[in-house]
């Protein structure tokens, strides 16, 4: 009886074609899964105040950044507009709608309020109210480490 034996490979080496396919398939679920470079809407020159105890952020897209900052004797709130992904100057008033229209029906929706160091409460209190009348479930105050 003839014994029958592997063909030569004609190639020399192992197919690396379905190994290529994973590590592509791979990619491109962590590029649509990940939040790499994702612009929250954070003002950079605000200097935010210290803090020693704090919550980190665990969901930063079930959330707003509201950036508070004074001017003169009005408060300006700088906010990423959800539809048009442009920072919008608000007045607290008119913060509201926007709000309520960001919220939508998620109802663990948070608000990120950042604030300069030495900004007075006066200040702070028209976006708490507008917060609240948004039916906003939480919002935050965001704080350095010292």
């Amino acid at each position: 009886m003839k014994k029958h034996r592997m063909p030569d490979m004609k190639e020399g080496n192992v197919n690396v074609t379905p190994l290529i396919d994973i590590v592509m398939c791979l990619i491109i679920f962590y590029m649509l899964v990940a939040r790499i470079g994702v612009d929250m809407g954070v003002r950079q020159n605000i200097n935010l105040p210290d803090s020693k105890v704090g919550k980190k952020l665990n969901d930063p897209g079930n959330t707003i950044v509201l950036n508070v900052e004074r001017a003169g004797e009005a408060v300006l709130v700088f906010v990423k507009n959800p539809e048009t992904s442009q920072m919008e100057n608000l007045d607290p008033t008119r913060l509201i709608p926007l709000l309520r229209k960001a919220r939508g029906a998620n109802k663990d929706f948070k608000a990120v309020i950042r604030a300069n160091l030495d900004i007075d409460y006066r200040f702070i209190e028209p976006v708490l109210v507008a917060c609240s009348q948004a039916n906003l479930k939480e919002y935050q105050f965001e704080a350095r480490k010292p």
